[in-house]
């Protein structure tokens, strides 16, 4: 038991140092972590809806009420209705907010891409596959033990 827990604990401080990783991106750029993970989430070109983005990057509805509000302000981002939903809306980048997005995350991707392929090359792309099946597992008995467990939206990133 006591090397379950320490292999716990080497995985979260793993977890908060990539984290830290990000932030420092965010530091770069002049993003607060949150804006950063809407900018990120729409780079794909892929809509996505406000509870949709807030599910899978754990953002909160008002702080990222707050930004998009913002963000169409200053001409970022536009919100186009879903069809059959009557209050829902996906939110989009604009010209402008994707020029943003590439200027920011040309630099991301780089890092990203690096440490991936190296990582790959080191365990081989199983390791994602076990990352999830954690995070899986991880929620599976959250839920059982708490009552409750954090959405786990199906996206199409996956």
């Amino acid at each position: 038991m006591k090397q379950i827990r320490k292999q716990i604990a080497q995985l979260m401080v793993s977890m908060n140092r990539i984290n830290c990783c990000y932030s420092v991106c965010c530091q770069a750029f002049n993003l607060k972590d949150s804006e950063f993970g809407l900018l990120y989430s729409l780079a794909d070109g892929v809509p996505y809806s406000q509870k949709q983005i807030c599910d899978e990057w754990g953002i909160p509805r008002t702080t990222l009420n707050t930004i998009i509000k913002d963000w169409k302000t200053r001409g970022l981002v536009q919100l186009e209705p879903i069809p059959g939903k009557r209050r829902e809306m996906n939110i989009i980048l604009t010209p402008s907010g994707q020029e943003l997005a590439d200027k920011v995350l040309k630099k991301v991707f780089d890092m990203e891409n690096a440490a991936m392929e190296e990582t790959i090359r080191e365990f081989s792309p199983d390791f994602i596959r076990a990352v999830r099946y954690y995070e899986a597992r991880l929620r599976e008995h959250g839920e059982k033990i708490f009552g409750i467990a954090p959405p786990a939206p199906i996206s199409p990133k996956e």
